[in-house]
């Protein structure tokens, strides 16, 4: 078995020992959304990891960060109403990207352009970056401690899922 770890996966580990992810959690809620995603992970996977990683790479964006955002915008369901990656507008326009976003090829190429562009336009750490692909980037830029929002918190184990999906594939 291969092991897949890239800095982005060592700072979920990193994170989920020092508490700020929940490695377990007592909340109803949040222990469903997780279930959830471990039953989507590995279908996910084997119907958009191809896809995810062409992207990841052509835009430097770790691959475990789209299946992180996948798994929490859509549960790797490319008919949310959304489509897979949630990718709206803004972001189409961000990246010049034209394209039909419910079309799961489209969602994965503009949200991967523009994580990047969030990343380098904005200068953020990739926990701010993720965090303004949900809240915007003027929002993610005021926030000082990223990690106790609950979206950052939902892609951080999400893409440890993923990277464990990732794996038991190989």
């Amino acid at each position: 078995m291969r092991k897949l770890m890239t800095p982005v996966f060592c700072l979920a580990l990193v994170l989920a020992f020092q508490g700020t992810a929940w490695s377990q959690t007592k909340n109803e809620k949040e222990s469903a959304w997780l279930k959830g995603a471990r039953e989507a992970a590995p279908q996910a996977v084997a119907r958009y990891g191809h896809i995810i990683a062409v992207a990841a790479r052509r835009h430097q964006v770790p691959k475990e960060v789209l299946g992180g955002v996948m798994l929490v915008e859509s549960s790797g369901d490319a008919k949310a109403p959304g489509g897979l990656m949630q990718a709206g507008e803004s972001a189409k326009r961000a990246t010049g990207i034209r394209c039909d976003t419910r079309k799961p090829y489209c969602s994965i190429e503009v949200s991967a352009a523009y994580l990047k562009k969030l990343r380098h336009d904005y200068e953020l750490d990739w926990p701010h970056a993720i965090l303004a692909y949900n809240k915007g980037p003027t929002v993610a830029r005021k926030v000082r401690k990223p990690y106790q929002h609950q979206y950052l918190k939902r892609v951080v184990l999400a893409l440890a899922v993923y990277n464990d999906a990732l794996i038991n594939r190989n």
